[in-house]
């Protein structure tokens, strides 16, 4: 009878595993249900909401939108949270839009980075060559920055972001790259204010970085720099690295520092305007999880969707807000799509 007994354990213990499996499973399926309809609700009221403030067409759907940054923004995010979208109308559009803004290599070598990062994002999203997109080279165009002498803090991270190993930039139709790593490198110090954190720019009189740092811009920068040093940089061995990519380490840490201290006990994260802001919860979520647990972005998810979630779809810019707003709306999405991708969904 004893036997019997112990013959039993490891039968029983297989049923409580596959029982537990089976659970886990069903608890992952709601999660994962509960991300894409927060998110399609999301890009649902972004289009209601664009159709009703410029006095649209109501029948217009997301691809049909004006083309600002804010609709190719949605536009990445949707096809990451499975949305359903005419691509190929929409790119037709695009493309038409893109090459009258930039008529020729030299004119897009002169646009503002971040403004070239949400094409490379949105085209990246939707499986579009971003070195090769009508034959205009994204990466060598946000590397050149000839005449971009003052950047901001949107486009230092932008720069950063698409400093990739993957895409080891050449020459380009005769265009020189000036822009080295080190460089890179001594651009995002440079611009660093003595609290860690960053701020909106340089001063333009005195071209030091503003006094006054606040949560975005300092997690605009950071987004960047986690994802170039994650690609880069040799952790094991810190001692061994050049000078500047030391240095860019206790940069970082400083940034680290400084979002430390504007993170609230509920998780959320002030701004320079709000106590509790979602948009600037939402960038430091996406800056942060290059450094965190691989489920750090799905808490990220949640707290966002508990926290910022309006009635009807949307999210608002303060928990107590009444309604939900276009901007914070977009940049929650852009958490829930990378949460949303990265485990395949």
């Amino acid at each position: 009878m004893v036997r019997k007994k112990y013959f039993l354990i490891p039968a029983i213990l297989l049923v409580c595993t596959a029982v537990l499996s089976g659970c886990g499973n069903k608890c992952q399926v709601i999660y994962d249900d509960s991300v894409r309809i927060s998110a399609h609700a999301a890009i649902n009221f972004y289009v209601q909401q664009t159709i009703q403030d410029n006095d649209l067409e109501s029948t217009l759907t997301l691809e049909e939108l004006p083309l600002t940054p804010n609709t190719l923004r949605v536009v990445a995010y949707a096809q990451r949270v499975g949305y359903e979208i005419d691509t190929q109308h929409f790119l037709s559009r695009f493309t038409a839009y893109f090459t009258q803004q930039y008529p020729t290599f030299e004119a897009l070598c002169v646009a503002p980075p971040a403004r070239i990062y949400i094409y490379a994002e949105m085209l990246h999203n939707l499986s579009i060559s971003i070195t090769n997109f009508q034959n205009y080279n994204l990466e060598a165009a946000i590397s050149i920055l000839n005449t971009f002498e003052n950047p901001s803090a949107y486009d230092i991270g932008a720069m950063l972001l698409m400093w990739m190993p993957s895409h080891r930039l050449e020459p380009y139709d005769g265009v020189n790259l000036p822009l080295s790593r080190t460089d890179l490198i001594n651009i995002t110090i440079a611009a660093q204010n003595d609290d860690g954190g960053w701020g909106v720019g340089y001063h333009p009189e005195t071209w030091q970085p503003f006094p006054k740092s606040n949560t975005d811009e300092t997690a605009a920068v950071l987004a960047g720099l986690n994802l170039f040093m994650h690609s880069y940089l040799d952790h094991s061995n810190p001692e061994s690295l050049p000078l500047s990519e030391q240095e860019a380490l206790q940069a970082r840490q400083q940034g680290l520092s400084f979002l430390a201290t504007q993170k609230n006990a509920d998780g959320t994260y002030q701004s320079a305007w709000a106590q509790s802001s979602s948009s600037s919860t939402a960038m430091v979520m996406v800056a942060l999880h290059w450094n965190e647990t691989y489920f750090f972005l799905d808490d990220a998810a949640k707290l966002l969707i508990e926290m910022f979630e309006a009635d009807g779809g949307g999210f608002k810019a303060e928990p107590n807000s009444d309604f939900a707003d276009v901007f914070s709306t977009v940049d929650v999405l852009r958490v829930l799509a990378y949460s949303f991708r990265r485990h395949g969904w």
